[in-house]
């Protein structure tokens, strides 16, 4: 899977609740799905069934119907970024999960090329780094990852109300 339909730059702090996330799964066409997501202690946990999202705290990918679709609470880096001064501004989104709740979230994000978050501040010039004022605003909370995109922007659009965009995914 190399492309990724997330919301555009304007609705990137877009945050399905888990209802949202069953009519995703619905506009998708998708009936039945696998997938694992993190819960509030820490671990991962198998997600088989519509019932198990509920359980879900941290970052939840479910997999079905040839896509996969992801949901973080810390958004996600899909491109690079630097700070003005040119130095890399993102870190390992493990850095961001690991004291609330545990190395599940970032192994889960990682393992589908998600696995950075922008930093808080740059580690060469120490200036806040603030996602509105960086280039590209490669950043969002949700997204499906897919081989093509085909109709799925739309379905998706019709499922949240909002407007989305392909991007090819090159790991943040």
């Amino acid at each position: 899977m190399n492309l990724l339909v997330v919301p555009r730059a304007e609705s990137r702090r877009y945050f399905p609740d888990l209802m949202e996330v069953e009519a995703v799964l619905h506009a998708l066409g998708i009936r039945t799905f696998h997938g694992r997501f993190s819960d509030a202690e820490g671990r991962e946990r198998p997600a088989t069934r519509p019932d198990h999202l509920r359980l879900v705290s941290g970052v939840l990918v479910l997999r079905g119907g040839g896509v996969t679709v992801v949901r973080s609470d810390a958004p996600f880096a899909f491109a690079p970024v630097a700070c003005p001064c040119g130095e890399d501004a993102l870190v390992e989104i493990d850095e961001l999960y690991k004291r609330t709740h545990g190395r599940a979230p970032a192994r889960l994000l990682a393992e589908l090329g998600l696995g950075r978050s922008l930093r808080g501040r740059c580690s060469r010039c120490r200036a806040a780094l603030d996602p509105d004022r960086l280039g590209g605003v490669p950043f969002a909370h949700f997204g499906v990852l897919a081989p093509s995109t085909g109709e799925i922007p739309e379905r998706l659009g019709r499922a949240t109300g909002l407007a989305y965009r392909a991007v090819p995914l090159t790991g943040g």
